[in-house]
């Protein structure tokens, strides 16, 4: 009988990129059945007996910081993600997260920012988001949302990069 339980947690850092942390680990090796199969298998499972109890030791001392280091390495990982990608030479994407994630049974709900900027000149339009607000929906696999913001931050973009010349020849 074997017993884990790892509690992984999941948010988002100051810059917006995912971040992870170990919240919590349990492990238990209740029992353990060592069997050798061939050639001198029947030699080697003479001894299995007193090879068990300190295998489950082993096992249960170093599970947990196993784990420990594997959430690590995914923490150091995720703050290496890109959370912006240059689209042209004026204008660049900012999909960075802007609010801790939320799971529940149904879904995980994701929150990026979605917003152009001048590549030259990073800052803020001279007008701000508004809240999205959602239908309970819960039959499609994926759901994707796109405010009238990111479009019009898009245009703000590349009217201050003077990109939009209709009608010049």
């Amino acid at each position: 009988l074997f017993r884990s339980l790892p509690v992984v947690g999941v948010t988002r850092d100051d810059t917006g990129h995912p971040a992870v942390w170990n919240a919590g680990c349990g492990s238990n090796v209740g029992d353990l059945d060592v069997t050798f199969h061939g050639g001198a298998s029947w030699l080697y499972n003479l001894f299995t007996g007193a090879l068990e109890g300190p295998l489950k030791d082993i096992i249960n001392k170093n599970l947990c910081p196993q784990v420990s280091k594997a959430i690590d390495d995914l923490e150091n990982l995720l703050k290496t993600l890109q959370v912006s990608a240059q689209i042209d030479p004026d204008a660049e994407i900012d999909y960075s997260l802007v609010e801790p994630r939320s799971i529940a049974n149904q879904y995980i709900d994701l929150g990026f920012k979605g917003e152009f900027y001048n590549v030259r000149n990073h800052s803020e339009p001279p007008f701000s988001p508004a809240p999205l607000s959602f239908t309970d929906q819960n039959t499609q696999m994926m759901y994707v949302a796109i405010s009238d913001f990111f479009a019009n931050s898009a245009g703000f973009v590349y009217f201050m990069a003077g990109a939009p010349k209709i009608g010049r020849a």
